[in-house]
């Protein structure tokens, strides 16, 4: 696997999000892996906590 930059990855996930329209991942995903970082969180942490966030983005919009 080639190794990436932090933008490239940063690119390839936004991209990926919007084509898989979850757009609370999306918007929420860099400020979530910041806070993930500081509080040394696990990766299924991290995960939970971006599925939790559309998943209730979600539920609101059905409202």
């Amino acid at each position: 696997m080639k190794t990436r930059t932090t933008q490239e990855l940063e690119r390839a996930l936004w991209t990926g999000l919007k084509e898989l329209r979850m757009p609370d991942i999306r918007n929420s995903f860099q400020d979530a892996a910041q806070l993930a970082r500081q509080e040394s969180l696990s990766f299924e942490h991290f995960l939970l906590s971006l599925v939790e966030r559309e998943q209730q983005a979600r539920t609101h919009n059905r409202i």
